[in-house]
């Protein structure tokens, strides 16, 4: 499987275990043979998740761009959108995800 995208809060966090590294959803994806975990490191609004992931999936399927330019293209996306809206540009707002794994 080329991708897993978890949109729900903190999928990207784990517990540190000595000798044996994070343990979370992206270990647990990769044992099961998936290339790339897309995950938040911090709690995200629906309503951002949901504009984020679509232009994702636009981005990556339909203007083929590769999995590190698509995260990109994504929170490029919504943090313009949110300047436009004269909304806050934190990164809590239009950074949270990142891929780990094969990025092409």
């Amino acid at each position: 499987m080329q991708w897993a995208v978890l949109s729900a809060c903190d999928t990207g966090l784990g517990d540190y275990q000595a000798s044996e590294g994070l343990m979370g959803f992206r270990r647990a994806f990769l044992v099961a043979g998936v290339r790339t975990t897309i995950m938040s490191l911090w709690p995200v609004r629906d309503t951002n998740v949901e504009r984020w992931m679509r232009e994702l999936y636009e981005a990556h399927w339909a203007r083929g761009l590769d999995t590190a330019d698509a995260v990109r293209a994504a929170s490029l996306a919504e943090f313009r959108r949110l300047r436009a809206a004269g909304k806050p540009t934190h990164p809590a707002e239009c950074g949270a995800f990142i891929a780990v794994g094969d990025w092409r």
